[in-house]
C-alpha cells in the first residue's frame, strides 16, 4: 500500500510538471493519477475524505452543465470532444480529494513542481529564442507568441502559469528559501522578466498590482529594500528590451473605439485585442437575444463555434483566404470564459462557473498568496476562454484543488 501511495504522489507531480506543454501526455498522466488514487486507500477513507471536502460538488455541477450542453447540441461529436477535454475538471477534484491524504509537505512539493516546470520551460524558450536571434537578428523572437511557441505554448496561458509560479515562490519563501535568500531573488527575478517578455497586458498589470500590495503588507523593511532592487533590475531590462514589449501596450492608449459602432465590418477593418474582444462579446449577446431559450441554456457546447462562424460572416469580419489556408477569425472563440459559458450553456452555465469561482476564492481568502493566484486566474477568464484549452482547464483545476487541500491541512494543524 505504501508503494501505491508513493506512486500516487509522484503521479501528481508528473501531472504538475507536464500540463503547461504536453496536453496528450498530461491527459494520460491524469488518467494514471486517478487510477492510483482509486487504489491508494480504502473505500471508507475515501468517503470520509469526500465528506470533508464539500466544495467538490461545485466542480461536479459545472461539469454536469457541460453534459447538459452536450444534449443541447446538434453537433454531438464536437460536444463530446469538449466533454473529454474538460474531463479533468471533474476527475481531478474527486480523485485528489478522495485519495490518500496529501501532507502539507507533499502539497508544497507538488506546487513547487509547477514552479520548476515553468523555470525549466522558460529557460528553454529563452535559449531557443537566442539561437533564432543569432541566426535571424530579429529581437521579436524574445517576445509574446514567438517566445512561447518555442515549446508550443500559448503566450497568454503560459503567462498565467508564470504569474502563478511567482506567487507560489512567495507563498513558500519562509519554508524553503530562508537559508537561500539570494537564490530566491534570482528565481523571482527570472520569472518576473519572463512574465514581462511574454507581454500579456492584463496578467502583467494584475500581477504587478498584487505583487506590490503583498510587499507592503507582508515583508519586513530589509526585504522591501531587496524588492526595490529587484524592481529596479526589472525596470532596466524593460528599458533595454522594451521595444517589443511597449508595442504590446501601446494599443491600450491608442484605441479606435469608433469601429465598435459599426453594424458591418470590412475584411480590413482595424481591430486590436480590445476592440476585437468587445466585438465578439457583442456578438454573443446579439446571438442569444435572437433565439428563444438560448439566454437560459445557450446554443449548446457543440454548436457554439459554428454559431460564431456564421455570426462572424454576417458581421463582415475577416474570414481568411482559402487559397492561403488562412481561416481569418473563423476559428476564434469568444475570448472570455464568462461569455463563452454564456454562449454555450446560457445563464445556467454562467451561474455554475461564477459559483465555482466564488467558492474557491472564498475558501482561499485567508491566505493572501493563494487568493492572489486564484484571483489572477479569475481575471484571466475575463479576456480569454481559459477553460477551452487543456492547459487552462488543468491549471485552474489542479492549482485550485491543491491550494484548497493545503488550506485544509493548515486548519488541521491550527486545530
Amino acid at each position: 500500500m505504501e508503494k501505491l501511495k508513493t506512486a500516487y504522489f509522484f503521479s501528481i507531480i508528473a501531472v504538475a510538471l507536464t500540463f503547461p506543454y504536453f496536453a496528450h501526455l498530461n491527459s494520460v498522466l491524469i488518467f494514471i493519477c486517478c487510477l492510483l488514487s482509486a487504489v491508494s486507500n480504502p473505500i471508507n477513507e475515501k468517503w470520509a475524505n469526500l465528506k470533508s471536502n464539500p466544495w467538490i460538488i461545485f466542480f461536479i455541477i459545472y461539469y454536469l452543465v457541460q453534459v447538459v450542453g452536450y444534449f443541447n447540441s446538434s453537433n454531438e461529436q464536437e460536444a463530446l470532444f469538449i466533454l473529454e477535454k474538460k474531463g479533468g475538471m471533474a476527475l481531478l477534484p474527486i480523485f485528489l480529494a478522495s485519495g490518500t491524504q496529501l501532507s502539507k509537505s507533499q502539497i508544497k512539493t507538488i506546487l513547487l513542481s509547477v514552479v520548476a516546470s515553468v523555470l525549466l520551460g522558460g529557460l528553454a524558450m529563452i535559449l531557443l529564442s537566442g539561437f533564432d536571434y543569432f541566426e535571424n537578428k530579429d529581437s521579436a523572437v524574445f517576445y509574446y507568441h514567438q517566445l512561447s511557441n518555442q515549446l508550443g505554448a500559448h503566450a497568454i496561458y503560459f503567462s498565467v502559469v508564470v504569474a502563478t509560479s511567482i506567487f507560489l515562490l512567495m507563498k513558500f519563501k519562509s519554508l524553503v528559501f530562508n537559508a537561500h535568500t539570494i537564490l530566491y531573488y534570482v528565481l523571482l527575478s527570472f520569472l518576473a522578466i519572463l512574465l514581462i517578455l511574454l507581454s500579456s497586458k492584463m496578467i502583467l498589470i494584475i500581477s504587478l498590482f498584487l505583487f506590490l500590495a503583498l510587499q507592503l503588507i507582508q515583508f519586513k523593511k530589509r526585504e522591501k529594500k531587496a524588492m526595490l532592487v529587484l524592481i529596479t533590475v526589472i525596470g532596466v531590462v524593460f528599458m533595454l528590451f522594451g521595444g517589443g514589449i511597449s508595442s504590446r501596450f501601446s494599443e491600450i492608449i491608442n484605441q479606435d473605439l469608433e469601429v465598435l459602432g459599426q453594424e458591418k465590418y470590412k475584411y480590413d477593418t482595424p481591430l486590436n485585442g480590445l476592440t476585437l474582444r468587445i466585438t465578439f462579446w457583442n456578438i454573443v449577446i446579439e446571438t442569444l437575444s435572437q433565439e428563444s431559450n438560448s439566454m437560459a441554456f445557450g446554443v449548446g457546447t457543440g454548436d457554439a463555434q459554428e454559431t460564431l462562424r456564421k455570426a462572424y460572416q454576417n458581421k463582415g469580419l475577416y474570414i481568411g483566404n482559402p487559397e492561403l489556408k488562412d481561416r481569418g477569425y473563423l476559428d476564434y472563440n469568444v475570448h472570455s470564459q464568462y461569455f463563452e459559458e454564456l454562449l454555450k450553456n446560457g445563464v445556467l452555465g454562467l451561474i455554475a462557473l461564477l459559483i465555482l469561482i466564488s467558492t474557491i476564492l472564498g475558501i482561499s481568502k485567508k491566505d493572501r498568496f493563494s487568493f492572489s493566484i486564484l484571483l489572477i486566474i479569475s481575471c484571466f477568464f475575463l479576456t480569454e476562454s481559459g477553460l477551452e484549452r487543456h492547459a487552462g482547464s488543468i491549471l485552474f483545476t489542479l492549482i485550485s484543488v491543491l491550494l484548497i487541500l493545503d488550506s485544509n491541512q493548515q486548519k488541521r494543524l491550527v486545530g
